[in-house]
């Protein structure tokens, strides 16, 4: 007989759903309060087994692995909403980060542009001094020389 998949409400425990089968009875949706997930889950586990005089409740039965790996589907996807929350918040984070280099680096650029206009404004005030102490030489130079030309007493 081909697998079936179990109504909602109802678990086929693991296992090849015959309903002629008294080994694989259906159990009934439990009487649990919604949207309590685990409660739920340990009401259903504790009707399937009284159903069908299984041992009494354990947490390490073949039952409560089958319940609880249809929670582990919800699990994975809480675990994979978290992870995808966090991932956008490290994106945020970085994105705040990299706009904070941004204007660090553009204000830094700007700081260099004006050192370096300072820098070129220096050395063109430097070389007008030299020019102007060359000429100032030059002058001096003619002036010794036309005093030594001037006859002496």
């Amino acid at each position: 007989m081909p697998r079936r998949r179990c109504e909602p409400g109802r678990f086929a425990l693991g296992r090849l759903m015959d309903p002629s089968s008294p080994r694989h009875a259906r159990a009934a949706p439990s009487q649990a309060t919604p949207g309590n997930r685990r409660g739920d889950m340990t009401g259903r586990i504790r009707l399937i087994a009284r159903q069908q005089q299984l041992a009494p409740f354990n947490r390490r039965s073949p039952i409560w692995a089958f319940c609880v790996g249809t929670c582990r589907v919800e699990q994975r996807a809480a675990e994979r909403r978290q992870i995808i929350a966090d991932a956008e918040r490290t994106v945020a984070t970085e994105e705040a980060a990299a706009k904070d280099a941004v204007a660090a680096e553009d204000r830094l650029e700007a700081e260099v542009r004006d050192l370096e206009q300072r820098l070129t404004q220096a050395r063109s005030d430097l070389a007008g001094a030299r020019l102007r102490a060359r000429r100032a030489e030059a002058a001096e130079r003619r002036a010794r020389q036309a005093l030594d030309r001037l006859p002496r007493p």
